[in-house]
């Protein structure tokens, strides 16, 4: 994909659209939509072995590499040349051999579709606070969608309610949070 919308960014200010178009709608891309564009090169790869071309929020080598270990064949970039300059084609070119190299492959064609299949499984993995870390900011606390930890003199962790979101791992400033994500 490489664009997503319509969308219609408002601007509570000046309480209109931000877009300069008549209607005030307009799509969005770049760096915004990878995650999805590398879902959708994904999906695709997994239903055909046709050629992919993979679009979506490409602005360096890292990201070139990452569409292709998704399945993609091909990548094709523009917003990040609207943002940085058209010189950045050069500079993604020139620095894909070092970057791929970085992440152990010794081609392009090495790369293509390369990411691990993941099998599903779900088991859950409670997190573990690492209490000399924790610097008890309360921020896990707040966020926790299943109300499975809560603060006295430290985070406790109620594990027969934690899902195992990681979300509070995600969220610890300090890093003092791990078991879920990593």
């Amino acid at each position: 994909i490489n664009s997503l919308g319509p969308v219609y960014p408002f601007d509570r200010k000046a309480n209109r659209s931000l877009m300069g178009s008549g209607d005030g709608f307009g799509w969005i891309s770049g760096p915004v939509i990878k995650k999805l564009s590398l879902s959708s090169v994904r999906r695709i790869r997994e239903g055909c072995s046709l050629p992919i071309i993979g679009v979506g929020g490409v602005s360096s080598a890292d990201d070139v590499i990452d569409f292709l270990s998704c399945g993609a064949s091909a990548v094709q970039m523009l917003s990040g040349a609207l943002i940085n300059g058209k010189e950045l084609f050069k500079r993604i070119v020139d620095s894909l051999p070092s970057a791929l190299e970085k992440r152990g492959f010794e081609s392009v064609k090495d790369a293509i579709d390369s990411a691990e299949r993941q099998k599903e499984s779900f088991e859950v993995r409670n997190p573990v606070i690492d209490h000399d870390k924790c610097t008890r900011c309360g921020l896990c606390v707040a966020v926790c969608p299943y109300f499975a930890l809560s603060l006295d003199e430290k985070v406790e962790v109620d594990t027969a309610e934690c899902f195992g979101c990681g979300l509070c791992e995600s969220r610890c400033p300090v890093g003092a949070i791990g078991g879920v994500l990593t």
